[in-house]
């Protein structure tokens, strides 16, 4: 196999690795997501250092993978996110974002719609103002429906029909449903449920078919019972699809209800 070089590879993650050296994720719009070894990097002097951060964009150059995992030979900044590591709301927003793209994308698989999105993101982080709790929402929302996993909102899991007036949000299924349909499925998971605010399906289904732009600084509204909080249910539909935590979610919570 011969090198490859990507020009718009995000940098959707990484882990520090022995001494000195960082495996990152990077996600790029023809190959999706790759796993890739840059050795030595956390070294201070060293030409890449700070390079290789969450939700920078980097043109590379990489060697053929060796147990799953590529080698990193060059990298070029192509779109810095400096700025947004000012402002702590709009740094936690951006890597909530490249956190939940590297959650729901397969392993090589070009997925050239997410990418779009989380490109499209980033720069209007860094072009507008603080986002609201809406931009979370709406990301979760399309980033789940790109990759095949679109949240059902007009009509409910268990019987098919329209929501019509019901408030309940199963995370587990992605989906609204009936009161009296869960109380026929015992089995239905109620720890899953939520009852959402008034017109939360409506105006999540609006994010979905809205530009990000239109609600960038709009809060969704918002309930909390039992410590759980419906700004995160989208989130909780992800974490239950991969079946892992979000973890920059925690800090998020510091900063929206």
């Amino acid at each position: 196999m011969k090198e490859l070089i990507l020009s718009d590879c995000i940098v959707v993650g990484f882990v520090n690795y022995g001494e000195s050296d960082r495996i990152v994720k990077l996600f790029s719009s023809e190959r999706g997501l790759l796993s890739a070894i840059a050795k030595r990097v956390r070294n201070h002097k060293h030409k890449w250092a700070g390079i290789l951060e969450i939700g920078q964009t980097l043109e590379v150059r990489l060697s053929p993978p060796k147990n799953d995992l590529w080698l990193l030979l060059s990298v070029q900044e192509v779109q810095s996110t400096a700025s947004l590591r000012k402002d702590l709301l709009k740094l936690s927003t951006m890597q909530y974002c490249c956190e939940v793209t590297g959650a729901l994308s397969v392993p090589e698989d070009p997925n050239p719609k997410l990418h779009g999105l989380l490109s499209h993101t980033i720069k209007t982080l860094a072009d507008l103002s603080s986002p609201g709790s809406a931009v979370l929402n709406g990301f979760a929302a399309k980033a789940l429906a790109i990759s095949g996993h679109h949240p059902q909102l007009k009509t409910c899991t268990f019987c098919g029909e329209k929501i019509g007036s019901s408030r309940l949000f199963h995370s587990s299924l992605g989906s609204m449903v009936h009161e009296h349909c869960v109380e026929k499925h015992p089995k239905a998971q109620v720890h899953h449920l939520f009852f959402a605010p008034k017109n939360w399906a409506s105006d999540v289904y609006n994010l979905l078919h809205q530009p990000m732009v239109s609600y960038w600084e709009s809060n969704l509204a918002m309930l909390k019972k039992n410590k759980r909080s419906s700004t995160w249910l989208l989130t909780e539909m992800i974490e239950h699809t991969v079946e892992r935590a979000i973890r920059s979610r925690s800090l998020l919570e510091t900063l929206y209800p």
